[in-house]
């Protein structure tokens, strides 16, 4: 059984995604660090079938919190 993997590059104003889907196949995106960054990234991840995910964040500073929230 393959879970899906979120890594997550965070900074003040934006961040970045990389979505391992598959073994082989990883999908890349930035987002806005706010709360409309955090809708969209959701449903980036609904659009490509994925429920829940194990995510790891970089993050400088508390850049992060908010989106962990």
């Amino acid at each position: 059984m393959h879970s899906n993997v979120l890594g997550i590059d965070i900074a003040r104003l934006t961040f970045e995604v990389a979505l391992q889907v598959d073994p082989r196949r990883i999908l890349k995106r930035g987002f806005d660090n706010n709360p409309l960054g955090f809708r969209q990234l959701g449903r980036w991840l609904k659009a490509h079938g994925v429920g829940a995910v194990r995510a790891g964040v970089e993050s400088t500073n508390v850049y992060a919190e908010a989106l962990a929230q």
